[in-house]
């Protein structure tokens, strides 16, 4: 914060987690500054098609044919001390849950400045009190008395004027970094797309392959239906006691221990679906959104699931590229069968008979080296990224935190 300046003079505020405040500042309790009441209305209320604004306990706003307020608002959930930190600022027609304080009828206090104002310190001045005691939760007397900083009415709309402008140009700059991370992940795709069915030798000779979805290929691949390629297994656990592994069109197959899951376990694992390294473990019911993948060790599976083993020797990570390509993910989709989407299933038939791409075993692990090559180049540079949008979303925490703070004095400010 060192570019902007300080304030000439300062003086002890009464509350030590504020600090040294400007001189000119007044200090108040919240209960002398606005009037706070809390919501009227239950969960089951909402109705999604209504036309005012229902603000709930969680970071969503649903939707209810009446109001009970219209005017300008600052509104923050009572239940828990985590939801302490979900805000919202309204102006208009609203209701809200009988868990969220309302806050309205301002006196000599900015509501967009308050607003601001809380979501720096409200939220943690309340988990610090939450640990004093059993109840975790914003309660009333908390809110009433939380203590607050007031600048000059002028000088608070010259602060909101000077965020509302500086913290929409940081937004700008982290948008387009994170336009920056979409354009490198689908080059990634596409890169990975061009490689696993065209190969990376860009002089080499190609061919028609007949195929819609597959176009041309170099001409000395093969292109075989998958039943000349794998065979199904469906070898069955004895003791339950093998790896459980999980199959997911985020991270493939991984053993179930390296992820965090909450889902509901059967007390034995007997007759599960054994899967050995390099098997292809394909989730039946999701695998048109491409949940599948090779497995990385020895395994066991849901006996829902289909195993595939590979009948000559050929490179799985290869085809783990391939079949995660958005071409090969639709042809699954084409070939899976259900009434409707929630309800489709690639069975092994169908499986057996989509076409594959086959380069011989020495191209196949070039291509892999490529691939794996891309993507590594690809995640230190997102890495990178990444970290600038980081920074950039903590300066902005802290440029606010500033300002309504008192700790930098943004008047006269040219922001442009």
């Amino acid at each position: 914060m060192s570019q902007w300046r300080r304030y000439s003079k300062y003086k002890s505020s009464v509350v030590e987690w504020l600090g040294e405040v400007p001189k000119e500042w007044e200090q108040s309790r919240l209960r002398f500054l606005c009037s706070i009441t809390t919501g009227s209305k239950n969960t089951e209320d909402s109705d999604p098609t209504g036309q005012y604004p229902f603000f709930v306990r969680a970071d969503t706003v649903e939707r209810l044919h009446t109001f009970s307020f219209n005017e300008e608002a600052i509104l923050t959930a009572g239940d828990g001390a985590g939801v302490a930190k979900v805000f919202h600022y309204y102006n208009g027609k609203f209701d809200a849950h009988q868990r969220v304080y309302v806050l309205t009828r301002f006196k000599g206090i900015l509501p967009k400045f308050l607003f601001l104002y809380f979501r720096q310190n409200l939220g943690d001045e309340v988990l610090k009190l939450s640990a004093k005691s059993t109840v975790e939760s914003l309660r009333l007397p908390m809110l009433q008395n939380f203590p607050v900083l007031i600048p000059p009415f002028p000088e608070q709309h010259s602060i909101f004027s000077f965020l509302n402008i500086e913290t929409a140009r940081i937004d700008t700059i982290i948008e387009k970094k994170e336009r920056q991370i979409e354009l490198l992940q689908e080059k990634r795709a596409s890169l990975i797309y061009q490689a696993v069915t065209k190969g990376i030798d860009p002089n080499v000779k190609m061919k028609e392959s007949g195929i819609e979805w597959i176009g041309e290929v170099p001409e000395h691949w093969e292109i075989l239906k998958n039943k000349w390629i794998y065979q199904e297994i469906d070898e069955r656990s004895t003791t339950g006691k093998e790896e459980l592994l999980t199959v997911s069109h985020i991270t493939g197959v991984t053993p179930r221990s390296e992820k965090d899951v909450n889902m509901f376990l059967p007390l034995s694992f007997e007759g599960y679906k054994l899967c050995k390294k390099d098997d292809l473990a394909i989730n039946t019911m999701w695998a048109f959104m491409g949940a599948l993948g090779f497995s990385p060790c020895d395994g066991m599976v849901s006996p829902s699931y289909n195993i595939y083993r590979l009948k000559n020797r050929c490179v799985s990570k290869y085809f783990d590229y391939l079949y995660r390509t958005p071409a090969f993910i639709g042809e699954i989709l084409r070939h899976s069968k259900g009434v409707w989407t929630s309800r489709l299933r690639l069975y092994p038939d169908e499986f057996l008979s989509i076409v594959s791409m086959i380069p011989p075993v020495d191209e196949q692990k070039k291509i892999v080296e490529h691939i794996d090559s891309i993507i590594e180049n690809e995640k230190i540079q997102i890495g990178k990224i990444r970290h600038s949008i980081d920074l950039l979303k903590e300066y902005r925490t802290a440029l606010i935190s500033a300002a309504v703070m008192g700790k930098i004095d943004v008047r006269g400010e040219s922001v442009s």
